[in-house]
């Protein structure tokens, strides 16, 4: 297929579909200007941001984007920013749609090309409801009210967590150990989530003066690189082929592949040990995964970028995920610091070397403007003939 484009005349918007298996998002492949078709009950603000680091053109549920329990962001933010969302498509949206295939997104209605500028209806007919700023305000007003029923969901979700990974959230069995030195350091970890460059900005001062583990979960491998770092170890659920993969091999990165348990993770078909590579299977996410590994290896602390644990995004995201981000959060205790706290409260080390210098520009600057005064001229005038009368000394060679 050609290259996707965008197109905001009468033909709507056109691209290139990009499908994301459920609880991920598509692979590094994917072009700005794709439609994605996304398989989540309700798109949360976590997943939008990551979503807007690629720029889609559009994305499209099978489902409602917003939930009449809890008034997710995510909808929000992916319309403010000009993607065409639709929603409730129906059941058969993954089926009647190929990765690869060109699309037009027009009012709601889905249309696959057929050649020379010419749209047909797939099999079963797509048509969903175009979501705006104005009807998901309508829906988040509503759910605002239902707040109780999601924090019982929550803990019941978080339970079922606990009991599934109860080992390795405990005692930490299963972790596995890397080649990168931990134990005692500072560990700043970065994961593509919303306002993760601005973080990394403000911690500039803080990278190059503690020298931190510098770990990128994802696309977070990308941002470490864009932001002028490389990274150390890179946690990525993809198979090497995405963006993280290729940044880990560029960067020389230890790679750690986190996978979900299932058939291809039994003992018995363990590919052994790889050169560069660790595998870590979990139930947990990905980032909950690498901030688990960081602590087991003894991390002095762990800097959160583009990560967030409040109440709010708990119950936003309103699946496992926020459980596993929670009970982490908890297994992982003090050691986990949020970004903006670090640079709120970091201030930079100076050397002796440093000091020593800004004495010497202030005694410098001192005398200058000293001499510029008439007290300071006599004094430089008196000590210019307390010079010149010293007694000359003639320098003899020895023998």
């Amino acid at each position: 297929m050609g290259r996707s484009r965008r197109s905001k005349d009468s033909a709507g918007v056109v691209g290139t579909v990009r499908v994301a298996e459920p609880g991920h998002l598509p692979s590094g492949r994917w072009r700005t200007g794709d439609v994605v078709v996304l398989e989540l009950p309700h798109l949360d603000a976590v997943t939008a941001a990551r979503l807007l680091q690629r720029r889609p053109a559009a994305v499209l549920l099978a489902g409602p984007a917003t939930s009449t329990r809890y008034p997710h962001r995510g909808p929000e933010l992916l319309i403010a920013a000009g993607v065409v969302l639709v929603d409730d498509l129906g059941e058969h949206l993954r089926s009647s749609l190929r990765a690869g295939t060109t699309v037009r997104v027009d009012a709601g209605r889905v249309l696959v090309g057929a050649g020379r500028d010419r749209w047909v209806d797939t099999a079963q007919p797509l048509q969903g409801r175009e979501q705006d700023l104005d009807s998901v305000a309508a829906t988040v007003e509503a759910a605002s009210r239902s707040m109780a029923a999601q924090l019982e969901a929550f803990a019941e979700t978080t339970g079922a967590v606990l009991q599934v990974e109860r080992d390795l959230l405990l005692e930490g069995a299963g972790i596995p150990e890397v080649p990168v030195r931990m134990a005692g350091r500072p560990v700043l970890l970065c994961v593509p989530g919303y306002g993760h460059e601005d973080d990394l900005r403000r911690l500039r001062s803080f990278v190059a003066d503690r020298k931190p583990v510098l770990v990128g979960v994802d696309g977070g491998a990308d941002a470490l690189v864009r932001a002028g770092w490389r990274p150390h170890v890179v946690v990525t659920d993809g198979d090497g082929h995405d963006d993280a993969g290729v940044v880990a091999m560029s960067s020389g990165a230890h790679v750690v592949v986190h996978t979900r348990p299932g058939p291809h993770t039994h003992p018995d078909a363990d590919p052994g040990p790889e050169p560069g590579l660790t595998r870590f299977v979990s139930h947990l996410t990905t980032e909950d995964s690498a901030i688990l590994l960081a602590h087991a290896a003894g991390a002095a602390c762990i800097v959160t970028v583009g990560s967030h644990a409040t109440l709010e995004e708990f119950l936003d995201r309103g699946r496992a995920g926020a459980a596993s981000t929670f009970l982490t959060r908890l297994r992982a205790g003090g050691t986990v610091v949020d970004a903006a706290t670090v640079a709120r409260l970091h201030q930079p080390r100076r050397s002796w070397a440093t000091v020593v210098l800004l004495l010497l520009a202030a005694l410098v600057t001192g005398a200058s403007v000293t001499a510029a005064t008439p007290w300071g001229q006599e004094q430089v005038a008196t000590v210019r003939e307390q010079v010149a009368s010293w007694p000359a000394v003639a320098w003899r060679p020895t023998a």
